[in-house]
């Protein structure tokens, strides 16, 4: 059966996969040490991330509830990660993967529905977007997907960290065929990304949003054997490529999580949100 859907508010309805990251009580004293005040019951992933990027946007965004319409390079990634989940669906489904012709049809067909909500169209074309579209996901469709075996396809996580709660949704869970295939499948964490430059040694490895799908991976799956845990990342150059980067879990990023989660609790809590350079 098709996995289920996020409420669209991102309220916990209860279908979630509990998970519960030990702290100890000296760490939860030690990184928050103020009443928990959140402008919601949980956090999530892009939540926190945003926060570290830049607190007074979190403000804006959840405490003032002041949404920015979304520009044509968000709603052109939201499209192709629609896409890849019709994809992900039919595999889980059948083991087999979708036609070129049905997930470049799926794209353009998204993208044409989604376009009158974008406002700002940063001088793109829809023309341009809906050609890049054609070739990322032929790119995707031949040479990335035939490697991926999806198991977990937008599954929902509560994550418990001492008093804090995190909801979470994966995109993708799965194994992943390496391209030298003399080495095993790999358990694998896929977060699906459109850029126009490849991700960073360092982004990929303090990636909160990562880190995240990694503790539920090892999670759901009973393991303490660590996941690896990448971005899918649909590159926007002048030869449209799909690229996998990845980067292994490990106890310290764990622990790093932990005490991120706790510490931007605690400062939300506090009421601060300076303002990030510009």
């Amino acid at each position: 059966m098709p996995p289920k859907k996020k409420n669209k508010k991102g309220v916990i309805s209860g279908d979630e996969i509990p998970v519960i990251v030990e702290v100890s009580d000296e760490e939860v004293h030690k990184y928050l040490n103020i009443k928990l005040q959140l402008p919601k019951e949980h956090l999530s992933p892009s939540s926190i991330g945003m926060y570290l990027r830049c607190p007074m946007q979190f403000f804006k965004r959840y405490i003032e509830g002041k949404k920015r319409p979304p520009g044509v390079s968000l709603m052109e990634g939201t499209c192709h990660h629609s896409t890849c989940e019709y994809n992900n669906i039919r595999k889980k489904k059948s083991g087999k993967d979708r036609s070129e012709k049905q997930v470049i049809e799926h794209f353009c067909d998204t993208f044409h529905d989604k376009q009158k909500e974008i406002e700002d169209w940063e001088g793109i074309k829809e023309r341009d977007v809906l050609l890049r579209g054609r070739k990322l996901q032929t790119a995707y469709i031949n040479n990335f997907a035939p490697r991926l075996k999806p198991r977990l396809i937008e599954q929902g996580f509560v994550i418990q960290v001492g008093p804090v709660k995190i909801l979470c949704y994966t995109d993708v869970a799965g194994t992943l065929t390496p391209i030298l295939r003399k080495t095993p499948e790999m358990n694998v964490v896929c977060d699906y990304k459109t850029a126009s430059k490849s991700k960073s040694e360092t982004e990929l490895e303090h990636s909160y949003q990562l880190t995240t799908y990694g503790i539920c991976d090892m999670a759901e799956r009973t393991t303490d054997v660590m996941s690896c845990v990448g971005m899918c990342v649909f590159k926007k150059i002048k030869i449209p490529i799909v690229e996998w980067q990845s980067a292994m879990m490990t106890v310290s990023r764990i622990n790093w999580f932990k005490i991120t989660t706790l510490s931007v609790a605690n400062a939300i809590s506090r009421g601060s949100f300076p303002v990030c350079d510009p």
